[in-house]
């Protein structure tokens, strides 16, 4: 019952989800809460992790949500030593916020819907205790300005709504710390010192279609962007933060596509799905009327409809590879040139640990779904994988 009713909440509210930051919302039964916002309203210093505030909210979102997506698609975590480059099994390489001078900063692929970020962003604080806060956009906000302060509407898991639905998304996204998707909010959350979630390619990629899988569409990849793709690296470098590459996979072959956000294909899957859902049909078309804007990437300021996609009953497993740490401490932020190679480092890095977890991905013996499904229910063990040697 609870597995049925986070793939309704997912399907409902993922065509939405295009924040960098994502972590699971709690189950369908009628529930309610108030976004916490400091007396200063403050968003950036102020904000205190759900889990020292509210225990027992935090706990039923990954009783209720995290886990059984855990146990859908099976995450598979490995992170790079510094100092010997060695790929290790699990996220003990990544720094401790505590132990480095300034923020951390962890810089990937935004996957299909940003799906992967329900899983890995919880993992991140259960395993590590840090506390990821990603830059979403503006949508996610536009309820609070409208004045109702982040309360959710009830949800009755017998009549869900895309705009209930979506709503109570939202409203968990501003709960666990994200902020909008601005150049003052990502400095701001740097000179504090808090860890930082960015996805560079944006809704670009998080609405991809299908045959860009796993491709990065970060800024600077053509002579016609007039945005300066160096940019975050600089203000990492101002604050001496740590960078630390991420490359994931399993989303987008945990999706089928039924049609591209063209409205010929759109406008074709949708009369097919509306003989079988005619409800949440006419909240999808809805979605496409609106579609989002990529704030910045190959198609800065175009409106960007999402691709019609259908989750598998058998999703894929997920893999996240946690790249080796860059110091930025030695970067002189004022040196453009030096920031601009740093820049293409990190993508370069990205995007050799994709095509690497690709590669590797089909040696795993337990990829098959049914296969690790049944391993991990009858042992209450983690499916291995392939040998971390393979890196």
């Amino acid at each position: 019952m609870i597995l049925s009713k986070t793939v309704v909440l997912m399907s409902i509210a993922a065509p939405l989800l295009v924040s960098p930051f994502a972590p699971s919302p709690t189950p369908l039964e009628s529930i309610s809460y108030t976004t916490q916002r400091a007396a200063t309203g403050d968003r950036f210093s102020d904000w205190r992790h759900p889990s020292t505030r509210n225990n027992t909210f935090y706990q039923q979102i990954l009783n209720d949500l995290v886990k059984p997506l855990e146990i859908l698609t099976s995450p598979v975590y490995f992170s790079t030593d510094q100092c010997t480059g060695s790929v290790i099994r699990g996220l003990s390489a990544i720094p401790s916020p505590e132990k480095i001078s300034g923020p951390l900063l962890i810089v990937g692929n935004h996957q299909l819907f940003g799906f992967d970020m329900w899983m890995m962003v919880p993992h991140l604080y259960e395993d590590r205790k840090i506390a990821l806060r990603g830059l979403a956009h503006d949508i996610v906000f536009q309820s609070e300005k409208k004045g109702n302060n982040g309360l959710m509407e009830q949800i009755d898991q017998k009549n869900i709504t895309m705009h209930s639905a979506v709503e109570y998304v939202y409203g968990l996204f501003r709960e666990f710390g994200a902020v909008p998707a601005t150049p003052y909010s990502f400095y701001r959350l740097a000179q504090s010192k808090q860890s930082i979630l960015h996805y560079p390619g944006g809704a670009r990629e998080a609405y991809h279609e299908k045959g860009d899988e796993y491709s990065l569409f970060w800024p600077g990849c053509d002579n016609n962007d007039e945005s300066p793709p160096h940019d975050f690296v600089r203000v990492a470098a101002r604050f001496n933060a740590t960078i630390v590459p991420l490359s994931a996979i399993g989303a987008a072959d945990s999706g089928l596509f039924l049609g591209s956000g063209s409205s010929d294909d759109f406008t074709n899957a949708i009369n097919t799905f509306r003989c079988i859902f005619p409800q949440l049909s006419s909240s999808i078309q809805n979605l496409h009327d609106s579609p989002l804007t990529a704030k910045g990437g190959r198609e800065k300021n175009n409106p960007r409809p999402p691709p019609l996609v259908f989750p598998k009953l058998t999703p894929s497993r997920h893999y996240f590879l946690f790249g080796p740490p860059y110091q930025t401490d030695q970067l002189d932020h004022n040196d453009r040139k030096e920031c601009s190679l740093v820049y293409q480092e990190i993508e370069s890095r990205v995007q050799h640990g994709i095509e690497n977890l690709l590669l590797l991905s089909k040696k795993d013996p337990n990829r098959d779904f049914l296969k690790r499904f049944l391993y991990e229910t009858l042992t209450a063990k983690k499916a291995p994988t392939f040998c971390v040697n393979e890196f």
